[in-house]
């Protein structure tokens, strides 16, 4: 699927949404975070304020929301961030919107307890000490070895 095709359906799909429930706007969030982050913030911010809101009257209290809530926990971690576990590779690729300057968590990958902290224009990766071998990170393009209890610094590229 071509660029212009992905950006035409996406434009047809948001036109003719409801936006009836808390998960639409997670599932839009979502479509959007990669083309269209500043769009893809706002959804994503309609989809918290409607749980702390309970916008529709006690479902919040009911767990309803609770796959919203996950749904946007998972845009953080694997959207914004550009996170991808595939083969032997822990890939990022962040595209933060502009509301947010800085992203920081952990996550366990291959035996390592790895923290992650993204700002507009760097990364650090920092695994902590522990017996897993060495892992491989790649960041925007480049490769890196990651040992335990080492950490490493990205300068990234800002992508509009």
């Amino acid at each position: 699927m071509s660029d212009d095709q992905l950006a035409r359906t996406v434009t047809y799909h948001l036109e003719h949404t409801s936006h009836g429930s808390t998960l639409s706007g997670v599932v839009s969030a979502w479509v959007l975070a990669r083309q269209e982050p500043e769009q893809a913030w706002q959804f994503l911010l309609g989809a918290l304020e409607s749980d702390i809101a309970d916008v529709q009257g006690g479902t919040t209290a009911e767990g309803i929301h609770l796959g919203a809530m996950a749904g946007t926990v998972d845009i953080v971690l694997r959207c914004l961030t550009g996170m991808q576990a595939r083969g032997e590779v822990l890939r990022f690729d962040p595209t933060l919107p502009p509301e947010v300057k800085d992203l920081a968590f952990s996550v366990h990958y291959r035996g390592h307890r790895i923290d992650v902290a993204i700002a507009v224009d760097h990364m650090e990766v920092r695994s902590r000490p522990g017996g897993a071998p060495p892992i491989k990170v790649l960041v925007q393009g480049k490769t890196i070895e990651l040992s335990p209890g080492a950490r490493h610094d990205f300068s990234l590229e800002h992508r509009p």
